[in-house]
């Protein structure tokens, strides 16, 4: 039985609420601090949370939440200040051994800020940075092209990513087991995403028109394998960023190292200014993206990719719409509601965001386990796929990948151990190895009791 935990939210905003239920339903103990009463019964009425009104920061609802017993805290109100002092009081006063924080002032996650976070200065152990996690997100599936997501394992050394299979794939109707015998890459087929189904695929499934499928392979081998398959491996060019917001801007910065050509709309004067300033190799525009003449005089049509990064999941809609409609090829829309990311990730010209995913990838694995290296919630998140250890008392020790792939309803993909990565099914698992893995969200309960033994 997975370890069960007691543990603090505060706040209940859209990541709050996203993560209490995540924890809920891995049979976890949470009771929950907010000071919006509306918001708080709609959370109570919603889960069998605790449900406590008021400032997170004050000891006496703390207390009354559980703090006298709790084992973590999960700081996510939309005040920086809050979410820390709820730190310091939850480690001076009672004790709680785990503290995450949300900190959403890029100030404070400055490399002079670095040394302020810690047991003797301010006991925060993890920061929650939603923004960046979205920004280091994007900028991996942007490593890849025609990557629609993209995360790293192994060091950095091997990749899981996605390809939506257009007419350029050379492999149509081709079972995975052939195609595995046809390329001279050792890779793995993890998970293909079908008529909004996703499958955990066996050897004998096969490749259909309009799949999204992920592999897993060494990052070094990507560009021939891509190439191998059928399509165009060309680097990205020319990029548009509408929105420079902090996600924006930091990807603008980062893909200025890579010479690329990029073009940041912003509706803000006095942040356009910032942006102009602080942005070498980038030509700002203040404008407003809604507004699609600015669109076309930023020479969308030609744009290799384009980026919605707004504040405003309705603006990123309808310029993902228009996008769309002038040709662009590769669209990525952030979304940050709910109800609303849940509509759009039906749009097939468009790679939906949502951040409340992606952050919660980060929570969770530290909330769930330590031998958890990395996780990735992907396809919507309809699965996780992650980088966990081998204990010494695993009942995997001794199991080949495909006998385990056998026997349940996840993938293991490849070992790490400090001999390499080994991707050969009839390899053997031992304690202290790392297997990547992909699990279905309806199977995670099974797999996270599997791996606590």
């Amino acid at each position: 039985m997975q370890n069960k935990k007691n543990i603090i939210i505060i706040g209940t905003g859209e990541i709050g609420m996203n993560i209490a239920s995540r924890l809920l339903s891995q049979g976890h103990n949470v009771s929950v601090i907010e000071k919006d009463k509306k918001q708080l019964d709609n959370l109570a009425n919603n889960f069998d949370v605790k449900a406590i009104h008021g400032n997170g920061c004050l000891p006496k609802n703390l207390k009354e939440a559980g703090a006298e017993s709790a084992d973590i805290l999960i700081a996510l109100s939309n005040i920086d200040e809050v979410n820390m002092v709820s730190c310091q009081v939850a480690y001076s006063l009672f004790d709680i051994k785990l503290r995450m924080a949300r900190i959403y002032n890029h100030d404070y996650l400055e490399d002079d800020c670095k040394d302020l976070f810690n047991d003797e200065d301010l006991p925060v152990d993890y920061i929650i940075s939603p923004e960046k996690q979205v920004a280091d997100r994007l900028l991996q599936t942007l490593s890849i092209p025609k990557a629609l997501e993209a995360v790293y394992f192994a060091g950095k050394n091997h990749v899981l990513f996605s390809l939506k299979l257009t007419k350029e794939f050379k492999y149509f109707n081709t079972t995975i087991e052939k195609l595995a015998g046809k390329l001279p890459y050792s890779f793995k087929t993890m998970l293909i995403s079908r008529d909004n189904r996703t499958i955990v695929p066996t050897k004998n499934d096969h490749f259909e028109q309009n799949d999204i499928v992920y592999f897993l392979l060494n990052t070094k081998d990507i560009e021939e394998f891509i190439s191998s398959l059928g399509f165009i491996y060309s680097k990205l060019k020319n990029i548009l960023i509408i929105g420079g917001g902090n996600t924006g801007y930091a990807i603008a910065k980062d893909l200025e190292k890579q010479k690329c050509n990029i073009k940041v709309i912003e509706k803000d004067t006095h942040r356009s200014s910032f942006l102009a300033e602080s942005l070498v190799n980038s030509t700002v525009i203040n404008a407003d993206a809604m507004s699609f003449r600015n669109l076309d005089e930023a020479n969308i049509a030609n744009m290799d990719i384009v980026l919605n990064l707004t504040d405003s999941d309705e603006v990123n809609s309808l310029c993902s719409m228009y996008e769309h409609q002038v040709g662009v090829e590769n669209i990525y829309t952030l979304i940050k509601n709910n109800l609303l990311g849940d509509l759009t990730h039906n749009m097939h010209y468009a790679k939906v965001i949502t951040p409340r995913n992606i952050t919660a990838s980060k929570i969770l694995r530290y909330v769930r386990n330590s031998k958890i290296y990395n996780l990735y919630n992907i396809e919507n998140d309809s699965a996780e796929v992650m980088e966990v250890k081998i204990s010494k008392t695993s009942p995997l020790i001794g199991m080949s990948i495909e006998q385990f792939n056998k026997q349940t309803d996840c993938k293991i993909g490849a070992i790490v151990n400090p001999k390499g990565i080994n991707y050969d099914s009839s390899s053997i698992i031992h304690a202290d190895d790392r297997i990547i893995v992909v699990v279905l969200k309806d199977s995670l309960k099974d797999f996270y009791n599997l791996i606590e033994k």
